[in-house]
């Protein structure tokens, strides 16, 4: 090189704009919450980790707002749930009591419409209490992906 060259330098690398998926803690208990339609018992690993990390003292506002709606998404929908199943149950005792009186303790050998309709309306509960509790994970996700608060995290609704 002479002297008095100019060298070509490469400009300094600019940070890459963040884009994708950032996992935060919300977006761990959500994930935990979608998990338990295939293992069964995720969701309460969510919860228990949505109580104690919402008494972090790092907190911050939109990951509290997350998680207040998580534990709401997780109360609710356990409510509804438990309330389908004893109207299920209640549904088949309603039935075995009809079917003894009427038989005299043996067995119609039929299937009883009472029956019939609180199986179809105890499953119709519960889809749409699952179709609600994972739409509201979702919602939450994508939210705490990109670190914006719930806008109303006590609601019922979405």
């Amino acid at each position: 090189m002479e002297d008095g060259a100019q060298t070509e330098t490469k400009p300094a690398a600019s940070p890459r704009p963040q884009s994708g998926f950032t996992i935060s803690r919300p977006v761990i208990i959500s994930g935990l919450y979608l998990l338990n339609i295939a293992t069964g018992f995720s969701v309460f690993v969510g919860m228990v980790l949505a109580y104690v990390w919402r008494g972090d003292d790092e907190l911050e506002e939109w990951e509290q707002s997350h998680f207040t709606y998580l534990i709401r998404t997780f109360w609710i929908s356990a409510l509804f749930a438990i309330s389908a199943f004893a109207f299920w149950i209640a549904g088949l005792l309603g039935v075995i009591a009809v079917d003894e009186s009427r038989y005299g303790g043996g067995h119609s050998g039929e299937a009883s419409a009472a029956f019939v309709v609180a199986i179809v309306i105890a499953a119709g509960i519960f889809l749409i209490v699952a179709a609600w509790f994972c739409i509201r994970c979702i919602i939450s996700m994508v939210k705490a992906a990109d670190q914006k608060p719930m806008p109303n995290p006590k609601t019922w609704l979405f």
